[in-house]
């Protein structure tokens, strides 16, 4: 399940026992800043996302689309394998070209040979 930005922010800052104050001291906006993002009401700016990254020692990923590490790596999976589907069926065909073709050969060598 994806969390909005606000929700992971909110969930990280409790995770590590801070306030929004302590928060806001650590990436140095306003106590309301930190209270917006947890609402959703803005997100942070790149800047402040990639503090906060750092802060949490989460990636950008994790923080922004609230994906961990094993997600990404399914993601990654996925996508591979779909990149190679389209090889997977390219050599079937191609085997089946050449059985047909040999078949054929055979098939000829019998007919001019016998």
């Amino acid at each position: 399940m994806m969390l909005a930005i606000g929700e992971k922010i909110k969930e990280l800052r409790l995770a590590s026992g801070w306030s929004q104050g302590d928060l806001a001291t650590r990436v140095m906006v306003s106590r309301q800043s930190v209270s917006k993002w947890e609402n959703n009401v803005t997100i942070p700016d790149i800047e402040k996302l990639i503090d906060l990254s750092d802060l949490f020692d989460v990636s950008l990923d994790e923080l922004v689309l609230s994906k961990t590490t094993n997600e990404r790596l399914e993601n990654e999976d996925i996508i591979e394998s779909a990149e190679e589907e389209p090889y997977r069926a390219l050599k079937r065909m191609l085997w089946i070209q050449t059985l047909l073709l040999l078949l054929m050969a055979i098939g000829f060598a019998w007919l001019f040979f016998t």
